[in-house]
């Protein structure tokens, strides 16, 4: 995680409804030492259209399910790698489409699953570059 990340999700986290906060899983109050957050099919595609107008970049994610009151990871991921020459706005409209497309191929949407988004604005993609 890139120094920042807290200041990028308080931006976006701005602009959820009611409903996008209080569906928000706050994954270190499940699993010691994890840092993160998720959200529940169908109120994580509208963090990602939240993301993509933003302007932010999807880098990929993770699938956890519930277990007990615990979350465990899967072994089910996905990331969206920038291509050369692509640009900043050609990879954020990328990356939302790959990670709506992996999420709705995802079976069981019953609640049993949630999605843990990493994502970054420019600067700190530019950041990680480095």
């Amino acid at each position: 995680m890139y120094e920042g990340h807290d200041d990028a999700m308080t931006r976006l986290a701005g602009s959820f409804t009611g409903h996008l906060l209080a569906a928000t899983v706050k994954l270190w109050e499940y699993m010691p030492h994890t840092y993160g957050y998720a959200w529940p099919y169908p109120q994580v595609l509208e963090v990602l259209k939240q993301i993509k107008e933003n302007n932010y970049v999807v880098l990929g994610g993770d699938v956890l399910q519930k277990r007990g009151t615990s979350f465990e990871y899967e072994s089910s991921n996905w990331y969206v790698k920038s291509r050369p020459m692509e640009s900043w706005g050609d990879y954020v409209a990328r990356s939302y489409e790959e990670s709506v497309t992996y999420i709705n191929k995802f079976p069981d949407k019953d609640g049993a699953f949630i999605f843990a988004l990493v994502f970054v604005d420019e600067s700190g993609f530019r950041c990680l570059q480095k």
